[in-house]
């Protein structure tokens, strides 16, 4: 799906199922590779369903390359997008971008809305992406109390799994502020399941930051020290 000779119609069919899999595999330079091409293509064809997922997908890719400005550019072209066309698809990269942005009333609101919506329609995945990004704001916000049962609730999600996979660290994080390490330390074994298949620096940054959240003393500074060094070359940011 990154390749040139890949047809117009697949990318636009079946790209969305590409970057599944490219985010499965930790691997971020493909998701936003097939990711912007979806978007290219789309354009050029004037398929405007598809160009709705790319475009949530890519602002989902800017967020997390900490590139705020370009993220909510992206989000304003699909919410002009949807409300021409009436697509009923949760925005995806809305919810995260203001998780992220740290603004409990816009994003609580936003968060209801796609978790009321997407049931309704039986887009489990919607629900699932919603919980993890309300963890997200909670822990950002210090309310860790709330961002543990968000988490548990995207965890325990059957649609969507590696956003399941996702809201672990969010989890791990929240269940060692709030004293619940047992959670925590499942939720780490849990995280290193779902990690073992890669060496991705996402991944095992990830990973690392979540080992040194349970651990003490020099042990946690030497893996958050590892997590910083894995993660500071990547594209990551927030």
């Amino acid at each position: 799906f990154r390749r040139e000779d890949t047809p117009t119609e697949q990318v636009l069919q079946w790209g969305v199922l590409a970057s599944s899999a490219a985010v499965s595999l930790w691997d971020f330079d493909a998701w936003d590779a097939v990711s912007a091409r979806q978007i290219g293509l789309a354009r050029a064809a004037g398929a405007l369903g598809p160009l709705s997922v790319a475009l949530q997908g890519q602002a989902m890719v800017a967020t997390w390359c900490g590139d705020f400005v370009a993220a909510a550019s992206l989000c304003a072209e699909d919410e002009a997008l949807t409300e021409a066309t009436d697509t009923r698809v949760a925005p995806y990269g809305t919810l995260l971008l203001t998780a992220y942005q740290g603004r409990p009333e816009v994003a609580s609101t936003r968060v209801e809305a796609a978790v009321e919506a997407s049931t309704a329609s039986g887009e489990g995945l919607g629900v699932t992406l919603a919980r993890w990004a309300s963890a997200i704001l909670h822990n950002g916000l210090g309310h860790h109390v709330e961002a543990l049962a968000a988490a548990r609730q995207a965890r325990d999600a059957r649609a969507g799994l590696f956003i399941s996979t996702w809201a672990l660290p969010e989890l791990i994080e929240a269940a060692t502020r709030t004293g619940s390490t047992d959670e925590a330390r499942d939720g780490l074994r849990n995280f290193a399941e779902a990690t073992a298949h890669t060496r991705a620096e996402w991944a095992m940054g990830m990973l690392a930051r979540c080992r040194a959240l349970v651990a003490d003393g020099e042990a946690a500074e030497a893996l958050h020290r590892e997590a910083i060094d894995r993660l500071a070359p990547t594209r990551l940011r927030v």
